[in-house]
């Protein structure tokens, strides 16, 4: 069993966890920039320094704006990050996907429950 640390938003907070445990982070934008922050329209730290400096277990991406979830992704393969899964990916991000199926155990549980009532109406 790998335990994972709750809403660990900032650098500082990461370099404090023992690498045996994973964390969740909350992945929004600052204009351009992915920050992490829980809540809209405050400051938060820089999600690319952020992954510079993970050097610890799975990594929860828990994603707050639809629409950022390629670049998130394409930051996390950039640093070889091997154990992560998106969390709150909203429709239709999961079937637009171009690897959906490969990859589809980087997606949340809850995920394939929704996909499978959308699946089972037609």
């Amino acid at each position: 069993m790998e335990f994972i640390i709750h809403r660990v938003n900032k650098i500082k907070e990461l370099k404090n966890i023992s690498s045996n445990y994973g964390c969740e982070i909350d992945i929004r934008t600052d204009g351009s920039k992915l920050i992490l922050n829980h809540d809209p329209f405050i400051k938060g730290d820089n999600f690319i320094d952020y992954l510079d400096e993970y050097k610890n277990g799975t990594l929860v991406l828990n994603i707050k704006e639809s629409g950022i979830e390629d670049l998130v992704l394409e930051e996390v393969k950039k640093r070889d990050i091997k154990s992560y899964f998106l969390l709150d990916v909203e429709f239709p991000f999961p079937i637009s996907c171009p690897n959906f199926l490969a990859n589809f155990r980087q997606l949340s549980p809850e995920i394939f429950d929704n996909f499978e009532i959308i699946k089972s109406t037609f």
